[in-house]
């Protein structure tokens, strides 16, 4: 399988939180300077409690913080959705990824998805739309303009502000696909990967808080989404795969838009109107 372009990561990691259970109150990690020693308000070094008599102890307190090394999460570089000229819920829109395995073909993924080949579960922390790249500018004008999705983008009477239409869109995480296999420590066994069928482990976080549903319209910060950790090492792993799911509608074709729907041949002329990038941590 072909792996698709890489993620942003943000990756580093000072402190686990367990959102969504009371958790005891902790310090705050002091200032460090570039050489790994705390300083105070004043940039000065913290120093302990001195031994003053002939006898005693002084301590220091040692913090780890992590620098993830070994992320490797991947998304589809291209989807497309179809719109309709006259406007509404979308024609089409990418199929919700999974992973299929056979004996003769390996690991086939397919769909909208996100895939984790790291060792460890990772989380989605900001998703960003933006309309505004150079393939969608005619000139100051964007050709399809991104809006909230609750926008009555296909009603009558609404103002259409792209050169082409509005899309109102929004993003979500699939629900779990499974196929009946328990992973075990040492990954699943051939009579498991013979059953691995339009599988995928979907949203993974575990806690109370609902996952988001992204509206396209702009940026999203903590969606709640969450990847489990690729589930087969080797020089075949088979990762772990959140399915995503586009939904939404369009305005009609814009009326001042009089030509360049088909190029001389008469195809319809697909462009890219936006991308989405999505900020990836540890989870």
């Amino acid at each position: 399988m072909k792996k698709a372009s890489k993620l942003m990561g943000a990756v580093g990691l000072s402190a686990a939180l367990a959102v969504g259970c009371a958790m005891p109150a902790f310090a705050a990690a002091p200032t460090f300077g570039d050489d790994l020693v705390g300083r105070d308000s004043n940039g000065d070094t913290e120093m302990a409690t001195s031994v003053t008599q002939n006898k005693g102890t002084t301590a220091s307190n040692v913090w780890v913080d992590t620098y993830v090394d070994n992320l490797s999460v991947t998304v589809p570089l291209n989807v497309k959705v179809v719109t309709k000229a006259s406007g509404g819920a979308l024609k089409a829109t990418p199929s919700t990824g999974v992973k299929n395995y056979n004996t003769t073909d390996g690991l086939i993924t397919t769909g909208y998805r996100i895939e984790n080949y790291s060792g460890l579960n990772v989380k989605v922390i900001n998703v960003e739309s933006d309309d505004t790249i150079a393939e969608n500018m005619d000139g100051a004008d964007k050709k399809w303009n991104l809006v909230a999705s609750s926008t009555g983008v296909d009603t009558a009477g609404y103002s259409i502000v792209g050169k082409k239409g509005d899309l109102a869109l929004t993003l979500a995480p699939s629900a779990a696909a499974t196929s009946g296999i328990t992973w075990g420590p040492g990954g699943a066994s051939a009579n498991d990967l013979a059953t691995l069928v339009d599988y995928n482990e979907g949203n993974v976080y575990a806690g109370t808080s609902t996952p988001a549903v992204v509206d396209l319209f702009g940026a999203t910060a903590k969606p709640y989404w969450e990847i489990a950790a690729r589930q087969i090492d080797g020089t075949d792993p088979i990762p772990g795969i959140l399915g995503l799911q586009i939904d939404g509608k369009s305005s009609p074709i814009n009326p001042n838009f009089k030509s360049g729907l088909t190029d001389d041949d008469g195809n319809v002329i697909v462009e890219k109107a936006f991308q989405i990038t999505y900020t990836i941590a540890a989870a």
